[in-house]
């Protein structure tokens, strides 16, 4: 400790503006992700808890899914189809422009 300070802590860094920036932005990406899978999870769930009704839905959208298989048939279909099936809003669901 040099004469006159008061603290020392040599392992304490403080993160610049743009570090502190792109954590923030880091944080708010991956709590964004966390949302969409939980929403999957939710969807697949309210599925399986009612397959008759998802069986009734998918075949409006052109699914042809079957109460004895839906499980497996669940697990070939992306996040997005299964969202869609419940609420087509409008199609296709997919971008505009690809990413």
């Amino acid at each position: 400790m040099v004469e006159g300070e008061i603290f020392s802590a040599p392992y304490l860094t403080i993160p610049s503006y743009g570090e502190a920036i792109m954590s923030q932005s880091k944080n708010a990406a991956s709590k964004f992700h966390e949302i969409e899978q939980a929403y999957a999870r939710q969807e697949r769930k309210k599925a399986l808890n009612d397959p008759e009704t998802f069986v009734k839905l998918s075949a409006a959208r052109g699914y042809d899914l079957t109460v004895e298989n839906l499980e497996t048939q669940l697990e070939q279909l992306s996040d997005e189809d299964v969202a869609g099936i419940f609420n087509p809003g409008i199609p296709p669901r997919r971008h505009l422009f690809p990413r």
